[in-house]
């Protein structure tokens, strides 16, 4: 079987050369005014059959009718800005042989670009890598002196995962983004976390999946039961890669709720849908969702000294941890808050359920075994909550005004909330026996919304917490009367029909 290597020259004269694997798809995302080439490893000449086609912004690389290298960002730059990046067909600058955005508006039969029609080095000069002529004619030299000229392109994956401690073996899968299969293994986190080498220098989106292995049998443990419980459900991530530096992956159920408001349902995936892992850390008032994670339970976890970003995120699994205990385990957890994880313009909220299951997982932390260990209640970044809003405000309930409770403040702080456009600053001078502080909200600025509106907060000069969004029934329910007889005389009757509108 043909070996093919994919050759990237950088503008500042490194030339990484990528081992094309023998099946599958090797997708890369196109470098301002990088050249690409696609050779026979054997000959370091373009092989024959070779077709370059458009896929949208993609420039997609055929061999004998089968797809093998696909450049993102060909066409069009993320900005929508034209791509400097292009094409070599032998490697070389000549103005014949280069491929570009712009010599290849013009699309042909199955928007095919280019097509070599000839046997490989009919009408090829040799290849010149960082100022050493390899390939078919340079005397002395092959295939291995281009390898040696050409830098190898590799880098570590760094998978760590965390749901609570993990204790038991797991299978770990990488993806690129077409779902081919980069790298697996069979890994036990409680050892440490897991590192492959990944030798085809492959660029693009990635998904990393944690996947259960032992059945129903338990996997980590639960930070507010204590108990070895089982994950229930695998675990997904979204990630990147640029082909050359190393990357660090942590898999936990916040990236597994980012995979899932994403839209992903299989093993493909596209950079666009990494934007969605910011927004989930938004959400949830956490920096980095792939970033690591301290759980209350290891041993470095130390809250006297100020919580660091690592702790902050494992303070927020302990309350999800919690909300399993209520819901009935990760999966159930997860599934609820997806359907209760809504869209906020550009941002994500939390519906009204969303927020009252992470409350009830906060405050069944901190009534278990371990809530010494962590104060949630003033570490993380919670939305605003409204008892009475569970089902949505009704117009008497608008009328009558409602509390806000706002947690994480202490008595002397000053809380700005948000009502839709509306802004109310209130100093806390008691809290509730949640520990929160209670913020009434007069009814005639309820009642001035219809429909959903967003709630926030913010505690002194803090980051604003994320959004609950709640429906609010202003409007007095209306009716339409109906008599079948308009022209009723004295002593007569006729059928009236009332209609609500609700």
């Amino acid at each position: 079987m043909l070996k093919l290597v994919l050759i990237e020259k950088l503008p500042s004269g490194i030339a990484n050369e990528i081992q094309l694997p023998l099946t599958g798809v090797h997708a890369i995302v196109a470098k301002p005014d990088a050249s690409y080439s696609v050779f026979d490893q054997a000959t370091m000449l373009p092989p024959a059959g070779l077709v370059l086609k458009r896929k949208q912004d993609e420039l997609e690389i055929e061999l004998d009718q089968q797809l093998v290298v696909s450049i993102e960002n060909f066409f069009v730059t993320p900005t929508g800005a034209d791509s400097t990046a292009q094409f070599s067909i032998d490697g070389s600058s000549s103005e014949a042989m280069i491929v570009t955005a712009e010599t290849a508006s013009t699309l042909g039969e199955e928007n095919i670009v280019w097509q070599l029609a000839e046997e490989p080095g009919s009408s090829f000069t040799a290849l010149s890598v960082a100022g050493i002529t390899v390939g078919a004619a340079a005397a002395g030299t092959g295939a291995g002196s281009a390898a040696a000229a050409v830098a190898a392109s590799s880098y570590n994956m760094t998978i760590s995962a965390a749901a609570g401690v993990l204790q038991s073996q797991v299978t770990v899968k990488i993806y690129d983004k077409g779902g081919n299969l980069l790298a697996t293994q069979e890994h036990n986190f409680s050892s440490g976390a897991l590192v492959f080498k990944i030798k085809n220098g492959y660029q693009g989106p990635i998904l990393a999946k944690v996947e259960n292995s032992n059945g129903a049998t338990g996997d980590y443990i639960n930070e507010a039961s204590n108990q070895l419980v089982d994950l229930g459900t695998d675990l997904r991530a979204m990630a990147s890669a640029n082909g050359a530096d190393d990357v660090a992956i942590n898999i936990t159920p916040l990236t597994e709720l980012a995979v899932r408001k994403a839209g992903i349902t299989g093993n493909t995936l596209t950079a666009t849908n990494l934007a969605t892992n910011q927004k989930i850390a938004n959400l949830f008032g956490i920096d980095d969702i792939l970033g690591p994670a301290v759980t209350v339970l290891d041993t470095q976890y130390d809250a006297s000294n100020g919580l660091s970003a690592a702790e902050k995120y494992g303070n927020l699994l302990a309350a999800l941890a919690g909300s399993d205990n209520k819901t009935g385990g990760q999966k159930q957890t997860l599934d609820q808050l997806e359907t209760r994880i809504v869209d906020n313009s550009s941002t994500l909220a939390l519906t009204q359920e969303g927020v009252k299951l992470i409350k009830e997982g906060l405050d069944y932390f901190e009534g278990g075994v371990n809530s010494a260990k962590a104060d949630l209640q003033h570490s993380l970044l919670m939305a605003p909550f409204i008892e009475q809003a569970n089902d949505g405000l009704t117009l008497a309930e608008a009328n009558a005004g409602v509390l806000v409770q706002v947690a994480g403040a202490k008595i002397g702080d000053t809380v700005t909330l948000h009502w839709g456009h509306q802004v109310i600053t209130h100093t806390v001078l008691n809290l509730n026996a949640q520990d929160s502080v209670e913020i009434s909200v007069a009814s005639n600025i309820v009642s001035a919304y219809q429909g959903e509106v967003a709630v926030s907060a913010q505690i002194n000069a803090g980051k604003q917490s994320p959004a609950v969004i709640i429906s609010v029934d202003s409007e007095a329910p209306k009716v339409a009367i109906i008599m079948a007889d308009n022209a009723l005389k004295s002593g007569e009757t006729s059928l009236v029909t009332f209609t609500f509108d609700e």
